[in-house]
């Protein structure tokens, strides 16, 4: 009979408390909040949004936390689970948490000129993409961040264009 004193320590098992957002499209960055993701491992092997690989930065998870962009999911609408797997094998779950939608589409851009100060309605389906949030850098026209967001919705967003560093343009 053989023993190891101090051999293995048997760790409670990790948890997934949150994910957010709990639903996107292809390229959404997700927050998978919890207690014990890595599983007493030293970083993470696979994770899976709605049995979708995700893209991870190795290295970057915490315990507690870890970013991940979704991967391409063909399974709209159904809500899956969200399974983190540490390089050791341990697995941390939680059932139907994450739901893919359909990919935003941008239908028409008025008007579709400008300068710093134009207000600009883009309309669209699915513009929110699970969301419900924009920020004034996740929204550009012609490559710059807009000024500031007046309004939207899931089918319209209105912004007010920034002015482009550089500027040029028109007649001198």
């Amino acid at each position: 009979f053989v023993t190891a004193v101090n051999g293995f320590e048997q760790l409670v098992e990790g948890n997934i408390t949150s994910v957010s957002p709990s639903s996107g499209h292809e390229g959404t960055y997700v927050t998978i909040s919890g207690n014990g993701l890595l599983g007493g491992a030293q970083d993470i092997a696979e994770i899976l949004l709605s049995n979708v690989s995700a893209t991870y930065t190795r290295g970057t998870a915490t315990n507690n936390k870890v970013i991940v962009r979704a991967g391409a999911g063909d399974n709209i609408g159904i809500a899956g689970p969200v399974e983190v797997r540490s390089d050791t094998g341990s697995l941390v779950r939680l059932a139907a948490n994450f739901t893919f939608v359909p990919t935003g589409n941008i239908t028409a851009v008025e008007p579709s000129s400008g300068q710093g100060g134009t207000v600009v309605s883009i309309f669209g389906d699915n513009l929110l993409a699970g969301g419900s949030l924009f920020t004034s850098t996740s929204v550009s026209l012609a490559g710059v961040a807009v000024r500031t967001i007046t309004f939207f919705n899931d089918s319209l967003v209105v912004v007010v264009a920034e002015s482009k560093v550089g500027g040029g343009g028109g007649p001198g």
